[in-house]
């Protein structure tokens, strides 16, 4: 399961969202549920993990986290910190590259299922 906060639902379930950076999670290539947190409204998706590139914080460019024009490190940095508080100053990240099932809707039962175990 490859969770998400529900505000990026809507990006996910459009192919605007195909990247996420993660500090500390267990993430594997292939097959996966895309579940989104606190959020009934959201149901789960089907997609693929496709590849997993891990980097030294430092190393971070606006192409590794593929920034959008005048996305900074700096400014992208400052939100994973908040969203992972105790994640060392020279930790690595994992930048983790997805994609939705392209037969996915919205409410599949295999998703559903894997939610409810």
């Amino acid at each position: 399961m490859f969770r998400f906060n529900r505000r990026y639902y809507d990006a996910v379930a459009c192919g605007l969202k195909t990247s996420s950076v993660r500090w500390d999670e267990r993430v594997a290539v292939g097959p996966a549920i895309f579940y989104f947190e606190d959020d009934a409204q959201c149901p789960p998706m089907r997609g693929e993990i496709l590849e997993i590139r891990r980097y030294r914080i430092n190393d971070l460019t606006p192409e590794r986290l593929r920034l959008p024009n005048g996305g900074t490190v700096e400014g992208y940095l400052e939100s994973l910190r908040r969203h992972y508080p105790a994640m060392p100053a020279d930790a690595f990240v994992d930048v983790v590259d997805f994609q939705v099932a392209p037969s996915n809707s919205a409410h599949t039962e295999e998703a559903q299922n894997a939610t409810a175990r």
